[in-house]
């Protein structure tokens, strides 16, 4: 699509009658001297455009002796692109993204979230043992299953259970979660009675491997 348009610079406001005798407001408008500034070949740039600029200036700004264009104003010229600053910029953003590259590529492909349950925060079985319950999310961050082992760590005598699985308690349980997905499980950690007195640290802490 072709747009029509004019460059130069607004004078200001006035106001001409028209054929029908009516006042019409319009913009006065100093058209020029444009200037050609580039051309821009469809075999070249793979598109066919020419670069105006407005106003006048100094000719020896433009145009070296021989006619070349200045290196002032040269499009691209290596001087402009290879500066001291240029290069600094270009070095540190460099850095910047091998850093992010980095960390993205090193980064633990396993998440884990261990929630205890605070209301209440445990409660004391009819044979006197004690029970706390936790919410734990695995996320898995790779794309294959991967068999996760959720174990019980410094409690002697203790032992949990997960909702959902038809096994007998125990200190360590294996649990799947499939590619790329987050699993929540239930858990409760048993304290027998006989092993209360000797609690330093409640609720007992969980671990993942």
């Amino acid at each position: 699509m072709l747009f029509r348009s004019v460059l130069g610079e607004k004078l200001g406001m006035t106001q001409v009658w028209d054929d029908a005798g009516r006042l019409v407001p319009v913009t006065v408008v100093q058209a020029g001297p444009c200037v050609v500034t580039q051309l821009r070949t469809a075999e070249r740039d793979g598109y066919t455009a020419v670069q105006v600029a407005y106003g006048a200036i100094d000719p020896r700004k433009v145009r070296q002796q021989d006619g070349r264009l200045s290196p002032q104003v040269a499009h691209f010229h290596p001087r402009k692109i290879l500066r001291l600053r240029t290069l600094i910029y270009f070095a540190a953003w460099s850095l910047v993204g091998l850093g992010l590259l980095y960390a993205l590529l090193t980064r633990e492909r396993l998440q884990v979230n261990v929630l205890a349950d605070r209301n209440p925060q445990f409660v004391v079985l009819s044979d006197g043992s004690i029970r706390n319950g936790y919410t734990v999310k695995l996320l898995n961050m790779i794309p294959e299953p991967r068999t996760i082992t959720v174990a019980l760590e410094g409690l002697p005598g203790a032992e949990m259970s997960v909702v959902g699985m038809d096994q007998p308690p125990n200190r360590s349980f294996a649990v799947e979660v499939k590619p790329d997905r987050l699993r929540t499980i239930k858990v409760f950690v048993r304290q027998p009675r006989e092993s209360v007195a000797d609690i330093t640290t409640w609720p007992p802490p969980l671990a993942a491997a």
